[in-house]
């Protein structure tokens, strides 16, 4: 616990340490920001905007599903800690049997390492921070763990939900991920990996690419693997 206390004191999010996160979160879920009762109100808010559209738009038909996209990394503390346990609050509130978790994870590379204040220790860190993870989803997606408590505080306790896949699909992401000419080149930043992660989904989501339920078959994956997506473009002559 003093090495958590004395990440948490530094100021630097949780410092490549995952324990230092996954306390972070444990302190908000009903405390701090509390965040159980945030997602709860998104999901009130989705169910009162399901029926305005049914009431104000005849003839539409809409869904019970929900969509959920959760971009982290998978390096530092701070993600790398609170994701599986982000996770399991997240399936506990929207628990339909159509609702649907996709995480998207950053993995560590070079444009990642360019920011490290100390290279060194924190390469090291970062790479064990993300096999961590990746361990973790692989198990809880392929029903290795059984009978599993999260445990937020003294009070607060859900049990894994075995009815449920833990999450629907996982796309890995890295800063070589997208082609250039046909050979791989690491972008130059880190932020440009992160901006090209919520260009695609933008692109996804907020637009009519993709719209059409067979031309998106071929993005999609079991949750008990993992996937990669990169960005494409046609030119058109």
């Amino acid at each position: 616990h003093q090495i958590v206390r004395k990440k948490i004191a530094g100021g630097i999010g949780a410092g490549q340490f995952r324990r230092a996160g996954k306390l972070y979160f444990g302190a908000n879920v009903n405390n701090g920001a509390r965040l159980h009762n945030r997602l709860m109100s998104i999901r009130s808010s989705l169910s009162g905007l399901k029926e305005r559209i049914k009431q104000g738009k005849q003839g539409y038909s809409v869904s019970d599903s929900v969509n959920i996209y959760i971009v982290s990394s998978f390096s530092g503390g701070t993600g790398a800690g609170m994701l599986i346990d982000f996770i399991s609050e997240i399936r506990q509130v929207f628990s339909g049997e159509e609702d649907r978790i996709t995480v998207v994870g950053m993995l560590p590379g070079n444009t990642l390492n360019d920011l490290l204040t100390n290279p060194k220790e924190e390469k090291q860190a970062v790479q064990g921070n993300a096999y961590g993870v990746l361990q973790e989803i692989r198990a809880l997606s392929r029903g290795k763990v059984k009978q599993y408590d999260f445990e937020f505080d003294p009070i607060t306790k859900i049990p894994l939900n075995e009815n449920a896949p833990f999450v629907d699909a996982t796309y890995l992401i890295t800063d070589e991920v997208f082609a250039n000419l046909g050979a791989n080149r690491p972008l130059s930043k880190w932020m440009d990996v992160c901006e090209a992660v919520a260009y695609f989904l933008y692109a996804l989501n907020g637009s009519g690419i993709g719209a059409v339920k067979e031309s998106g078959a071929i993005n999609s994956t079991s949750g008990s693997g993992f996937a990669s997506f990169g960005v494409s473009a046609i030119k058109y002559p």
